[in-house]
């Protein structure tokens, strides 16, 4: 090779050998910071380590609350199964109750079944009740009304004094006299006494025409002027005796307790004044009103 010239590859090969010996320098010293950090972390961590007494005390405190945690565990486990059992038996008391339930519910069906049948054999012999009552109360009207019929010429003289006349026709004959009303013994039918209460004597008459007997009815009117004793004079009991002397239509049982009725109210001055005409029934609740017949004891109560 000339001189005064560089041999390049020299050069490149000392540079390399520079570069590298420059690296090593710089590993070594990492390697030395290392080692060095190293061991400043090592001195550190055996500063922070507790000493074998805080490392027991620790132990102690864990094992004192492990056991307080498994005493309370046992505890929770007992009250749980407590809680388990009564749970239990509640269910088993809450199957019984519905065993109990559901057969109250069948009886309680079958009762109810059994009422239905009940009400409906009732409501049908209620039913039935009422059509024989409208049955019976019809039948009871219509035979009330024959036998009014019956009596539609007949009448009841009230007041005669006993043992005042020879025959009860001649007591009728004297009365028809006195109100002025023509009479004659063939006018009647027949006639003779009745046995009432408080031995109070009438006489009833059924006359041979509904015309004679219509005429001396009404004619009663005249009777209040007229006592007993004044067509019976001389007789101790008819001497005696206030009452007047009254005529009234001969009714059937059912009529005459509706009359009774009817003058009860008059007494107590619910109505006026009452009275009959061939048989029917008549009320008045002020002088000056129009009449008002009466059917029933209901048509008093409604007065």
């Amino acid at each position: 090779m000339p001189p005064g010239k560089k041999n390049k590859r020299g050069d490149r090969g000392s540079t390399e050998e520079s570069y590298e010996n420059s690296a090593a320098k710089r590993h070594n010293m990492a390697d030395n910071g290392a080692v060095e950090t190293k061991n400043d972390d090592t001195s550190s961590s055996e500063q922070n380590e507790p000493d074998l007494h805080e490392i027991k005390a620790m132990l102690i405190d864990i094992q004192i609350s492990l056991s307080s945690i498994l005493l309370e565990n046992k505890q929770f486990k007992k009250e749980l199964d407590e809680l388990k059992t009564s749970l239990q038996l509640s269910d088993i008391e809450l199957r019984n109750t519905k065993t109990k339930l559901d057969e109250a519910a069948k009886a309680n069906i079958k009762l109810e079944k059994r009422l239905h049948a009940t009400t409906t054999s009732l409501d049908s012999a209620r039913n039935d009740l009422r059509e024989h009552t409208e049955e019976i109360n019809y039948l009871n009207e219509s035979l009330d009304k024959l036998e009014q019929y019956t009596r539609k010429n007949s009448l009841e003289f009230h007041g005669v004094p006993e043992n005042s006349y020879e025959s009860t026709e001649q007591a009728i004959l004297k009365i028809a006299a006195a109100l002025e009303v023509q009479v004659i013994p063939s006018d009647i039918e027949i006639s003779h006494k009745l046995r009432r209460k408080n031995n109070n004597s009438v006489i009833i008459a059924k006359f041979c025409s509904h015309k004679v007997k219509t005429s001396l009815y009404k004619a009663r009117i005249k009777l209040k002027n007229i006592k007993a004793a004044d067509l019976f004079p001389g007789f101790a009991s008819a001497v005696r005796s206030k009452d007047r002397l009254f005529i009234n239509e001969n009714l059937t049982n059912y009529r005459r307790r509706l009359v009774d009725s009817a003058n009860q109210r008059r007494r107590d001055a619910w109505v006026t004044s009452v009275w009959t005409t061939d048989g029917k029934v008549y009320v008045k609740t002020s002088p000056d009103g129009n009449p008002t017949r009466i059917f029933s004891e209901n048509d008093l109560d409604a007065l």
